[in-house]
């Protein structure tokens, strides 16, 4: 019952007040990230990256716009 409650309850968070996440935080996100599947199975080709602080996001952002 517990599962279907997150599911029923989940949501998208559209606005963020800058500040940074705290590392609990993060690592929570990521074991969830880790644990979920992949089309095909295609583990071995998941790649995840943590971009952080601010400035490497905004530039990050800029650099995928300019390709």
């Amino acid at each position: 019952m517990e599962l279907l409650n997150t599911l029923i309850s989940r949501h998208s968070v559209r606005t963020y007040n800058g500040e940074p996440l705290l590392s609990s935080d993060l690592e929570k996100i990521l074991k969830a990230a880790k644990a979920a599947p992949v089309g095909l199975g295609l583990y071995d080709q998941m790649h995840l990256t943590v971009v952080n602080p601010m400035h490497s996001t905004i530039l990050f952002l800029y650099a995928v716009i300019l390709c």
